[in-house]
């Protein structure tokens, strides 16, 4: 009996710390989100400012890979906003979400372009693709909610 008062009085303690602990989870994501976009801003603008042949050397010396700063660059270009980021699940599933969107924009380019010069199946495949893409990207975020 002694053994159940002791655990019936530490459910409300592991309650309140999963809350703290789970609500600190969705903070991080979003300060990590916010603090990729920043990065990929000040890096476009330090790649800019690199000379022909030193932006490789300058981003090692930082201890930064060139993909690490190719996503951080992308996410800061694409105007996503921090919140965005985190609810599609973080960084990486943000970049997939934006490499569908721009897949589905050039298929969509394609598609009016074929109907402009009167190729209807290719418009029709074209915007099959596109309609695909962003079933994607809606399963993106029915991903990141559940």
């Amino acid at each position: 009996m002694n053994g159940s008062v002791t655990s019936s009085n530490r459910l409300p303690i592991l309650q309140t710390q999963i809350v703290e602990m789970h609500k600190a989870v969705g903070r991080f994501e979003r300060e990590a989100a916010s603090a990729a976009i920043g990065a990929g801003k000040m890096l476009i603008d330090a790649k800019g400012l690199c000379g022909h042949g030193e932006w490789l050397p300058w981003l090692k010396a930082l201890g930064i890979h060139e993909r690490t700063a190719r996503r951080y660059m992308t996410l800061a270009a694409s105007n996503l906003k921090s919140d965005t980021v985190s609810d599609l699940g973080g960084i990486t599933p943000a970049l997939r979400f934006l490499r569908l969107r721009t897949m589905a924009e050039r298929q969509m380019k394609e598609a009016g372009d074929a109907a402009v010069q009167d190729r209807l199946e290719d418009a029709d495949v074209a915007l099959e693709v596109a309609i695909m893409l962003m079933g994607e990207m809606i399963a993106l975020f029915r991903a990141a909610k559940a």
